[in-house]
Parts: C-alpha cells; structure tokens; sequence
C-alpha cells in the first residue's frame, strides 16, 4: 500500500533488505513485516531473541533499520521511514477485556495503522482463492493479481448505488463474495446445462399388460436370440413369464421380435 508521501506499507511475503534498498534509491520509503529467514536480515533478530510481551531489539545499517517486537508472539519489523530509536505507545486488549498499552518501536505503531486495510484486502482475496500450490513463483503472482482484481471488481459492485440487490418485499440485500464470484463464473464460462441420459430399462411389455423382467433362473442354458443368430451362450438369466434361457442384452431384442410377430 503506498501513501501520498510515497510510504510503501507491505507484508512479509514481499519484504525483504534488498528490495528495500531499491526502493530507497526511487525515492520510496517503506515499512513492513519481515521473514527473519530473508537474505540479509541480521542474525542478532532470529526467532528467540525477544521472549516477554512488549520486548523489542532494534539495529540500523545505514538506512535500513530493522526491529524485533514480541507481541503475542515474535513479530520482526523492516522500515526506511522512520527512525529506530524513536519508541511509541502501543495498546493491546486482554482476555479479561482491559487494555494494555506498552512501548514499542514507532515501525510497530505505524504499521498497525496504516495495514488494516491491506489485512482486510489479503482476508477477502484468501476467502475464495483461485491460487494452486505451484514451486513457480509467477504462478503464484498470477493467481494473485487474479484474486486481487476478483476482490476490487466485488467491492466496486457492492458499493455501486446501480448494482444492488433487493429482496422480494424490496429490502436491501446484502451481497456477498461467493455469490459475486459465483455469478462471474457464470458470465464468463456461460450457462452450461448437463444432461444426463436415462438407461434405457431392460423390461418390456405384451398385448396383455403383463411387464417381463429379466431374472436369474435355476438352471444354466443357451440364449434364446443368440441361438437365433447361430451363437452359443450359456447363460443363467431370462424371462420367468415367457420362461427362456437369455442374456440381459439380448432381453429387449427378443421381446420386440415376440410383438413383431402379432
């Protein structure tokens, strides 16, 4: 999320001492999360060197600072925009409901302010990902500016004063993220309608109304059809009203030579 003073604001999937650095040479201050693991992050602010609630350990290396802040758990900060040393109250809510407030490097603070709508942004875009796990990295950065423009557009529609949606005594709807994407689903792959087609049943019926079944029989014989096209085959099925020896897949065929005859 980049400010009108040119402040970028980022998570700690894109953080990292280099891209910052690159960033600093275009004129762009940034602050953000960071993955301890990256590249160039000092050793000193690995996992464990903060241990009780409100502790935090800043470096600087020129004008790359970084900050460990223990908070519920051990949360590393990387920034450009403001200074280190500098400290600022930051108010946590208990259990039992009061309010905490402890110091806290200012990154911490300025962070927490200007991210909530990054955070909201990442929990919408995560709801309904299109993402698939994949070890290449522009598949993921696809995906991601696919769900990205996916939550833009929802938003976009749900604020517009000529999209919304009413119920049938005419109240308000609210519209929601999966019916959205459920509906540019449709618009975009089109209406499909799947048919399925029945089996056509292996019964059929006489001049008397009586339905013949294929059943198991007691004895084993040869089909009746297939004895009449010169074929051997012994079967245990048939017919018990017309009581022949056939297979399932000659039962039909038979039975409408029967009414061909009348």
């Amino acid at each position: 999320m980049l400010n009108k003073n040119h402040h970028l604001y980022m998570d700690n999937f894109f953080s990292s001492p280099a891209l910052f650095t690159r960033l600093l040479q275009d004129g762009i201050y940034a602050c953000g999360t960071v993955r301890a693991t990256r590249q160039g992050y000092p050793k000193e602010l690995q996992k464990g060197c903060v241990k009780k609630k409100g502790d935090h350990l800043s470096m600087q290396k020129g004008p790359l600072s970084t900050s460990a802040w223990f908070d519920n758990k051990q949360v590393n900060f990387l920034y450009t925009n403001v200074d280190a040393t500098k400290l600022s109250e930051v108010s946590r809510k208990k259990k039992d409901g009061t309010t905490h407030v402890s110091l806290a490097p200012e990154a911490v603070q300025l962070y927490g302010s200007r991210m909530n709508a990054v955070d909201r942004a990442d929990q919408l875009r995560m709801q309904y990902s299109c993402s698939r796990k994949s070890l290449k990295w522009w598949k993921y950065l696809f995906y991601f500016l696919l769900d990205t423009a996916i939550v833009n557009s929802f938003l976009l529609m749900k604020e517009s004063p000529n999209h919304k949606l009413t119920t049938r005594t005419g109240k308000e709807k609210i519209r929601t993220q999966i019916s959205y994407r459920q509906e540019l689903a449709r618009q975009l792959i089109g209406e499909t309608r799947v048919t399925r087609k029945r089996k056509a049943q292996p019964t059929t019926m006489d001049t008397t109304g009586h339905q013949h079944w294929p059943e198991i029989l007691n004895k084993k014989g040869r089909c009746r059809q297939c004895s009449k096209s010169g074929r051997r085959r012994e079967v245990i099925s048939g017919c018990s009203h017309c009581n022949v020896k056939l297979c399932v897949g000659c039962f039909k065929d038979y039975h409408q030579s029967l009414l061909n005859e009348l």
